[in-house]
């Protein structure tokens, strides 16, 4: 691999204050070739102001412009930001948005309790849009009970079968002192209309291991899904490898998360085809960099000797890197983080397009980077 290219889907620095936060973005690529991204924005990074913007490219991320910043941050009267949004082509120029909505009610509080490290009142919403994502329909709730506490991680995926299937994880709420963290799934049947109970996709019952910000994608070759883990173990009180598991190709029945090697956090597959799987990752530790690795076997090794690092934060030690951190100290982490969510679409056969944010804490912008394969 080695990088051919990269530039901004959004300069922070030529920014207005009410956005000069960019965070969380999550590369599409359409039927007509066309490239959407969609990413928060804000005056700081989490705030209770932010909202989605959808940039446009159809120069293979060469050049963006604005396509739609306009979902709504209220639901249902209630005052709102949007953390991130997942964009699904279900047919061409038909399109769904998750976006994880967050109740600021009071814009005081912090995304989590610092007592109890329950949630603020979060939910999973759709919007829906029939023209390549001009205009969007009024947002709507999934039902993800019994599941409190629950968020949306990544973009819909088409199953085998033309089902779809919309990965989500959960923990506990505000003011709760126990709570059981899953990843997640709900299956729909009918293109979006209902949705089945949640599934499980990875948990531990003891919660020794927590599997967070599950990201998903099917191999092209066989339609097994594949999804890979930021992993935490509560015990120790650190990160541990980045974890994988597999699911069955009706998202149905899924495997028990092992350890890939992979010394990481967030972590985002792309199969390529002929069992090739590249996942592009968060390293946090000395020195803090967004990098590139491949597996021949569909994920079961992984040449780390060949990994490709795409951006290098240049700033040092990261918060939470020094030692123990208690998962509430996480939270607290994230407002200082200056790097990271990276997504990676297929351009061609040789070549992807890995997006991600990072810069300085009072100017974040979203990055792209071409890679050869």
């Amino acid at each position: 691999m080695k990088i051919i290219d990269r530039g901004l889907v959004f300069d922070a620095e030529a920014a207005r204050a009410n956005i000069r936060c960019a965070a969380f973005p999550r590369p599409t690529r359409l039927h007509d070739g066309a490239l959407l991204c969609c990413f928060n924005v804000g005056p700081q990074k989490l705030s209770p102001e932010d909202h989605l913007r959808i940039m446009r490219s159809t120069d293979d991320g060469q050049t963006w412009h604005l396509l739609f910043e306009d979902f709504p941050t209220s639901y249902n009267g209630t005052p709102g930001s949007l953390c991130s949004g997942y964009i699904f082509e279900r047919e061409p120029g038909k399109l769904f948005c998750s976006q994880l909505w967050v109740d600021r009610t009071d814009p005081d509080k912090p995304l989590a309790n610092p007592e109890t490290t329950g949630v603020l009142p979060m939910k999973c919403l759709l919007s829906a849009s029939s023209d390549s994502g001009r205009t969007w329909s009024a947002p709507m709730a999934l039902d993800t009970s019994p599941c409190p506490g629950s968020s949306s991680t990544d973009a819909i995926v088409r199953l085998n079968n033309g089902h779809l299937l919309a990965p989500f994880e959960n923990w506990r709420e505000w003011d709760e002192t126990e709570g059981t963290q899953k990843a997640n799934a709900l299956i729909s049947k009918d293109g979006g209309k209902a949705w089945s109970k949640p599934i499980t996709m990875a948990s531990e019952p003891e919660q020794r291991l927590m599997f967070w910000d599950n990201r998903i994608a099917k191999d092209p070759d066989t339609g097994e899904l594949v999804v890979m883990y930021w992993t935490y173990d509560q015990n120790a009180g650190k990160d541990v490898n980045i974890h994988i598991n597999f699911g069955e190709p009706d998202g149905r029945m899924w495997s028990v998360p092992h350890d890939t090697g992979i010394e990481g956090q967030i972590a985002a597959p792309l199969p390529l085809g002929n069992g090739k799987l590249l996942c592009a990752y968060v390293h946090r530790n000395d020195p803090p960099s967004i990098r590139v690795v491949t597996s021949d076997d569909m994920g079961k090794t992984w040449n780390v000797d060949q990994t490709l690092t795409v951006y290098d934060s240049g700033s040092g030690e990261e918060a939470g890197t020094d030692g123990p951190r208690m998962d509430a100290d996480y939270w607290e982490d994230m407002y200082r983080w200056t790097f990271g969510h990276p997504h990676a679409v297929r351009l061609d056969d040789s070549t992807v397009l890995v997006t991600f944010y990072g810069g300085e804490p009072t100017a974040l912008s979203v990055h792209w980077v071409k890679i050869a394969l």
